[in-house]
């Protein structure tokens, strides 16, 4: 079963991006083609967030 462009046109938020199943979630549902917002929580590791919004940004294929 296909999922792609299935969140077409819609927001995501996505709270814990930098975290092991956020950053899983967030790659996974990018694939899926929505408008996608990362919210960070206070215990954030921006250069997580930063790695994570990359391959989101330029997916390695």
């Amino acid at each position: 079963m296909t999922t792609a462009g299935r969140l077409k046109g819609r927001v995501v938020v996505i709270t814990g991006a930098c975290g092991s199943i956020g950053r899983a979630t967030t790659l996974r549902l990018a694939l899926e083609g929505p408008e996608a917002i990362v919210a960070l929580d206070a215990q954030s590791n921006f250069d997580r967030l930063a790695d994570t919004t990359e391959c989101v940004l330029y997916p390695s294929g």
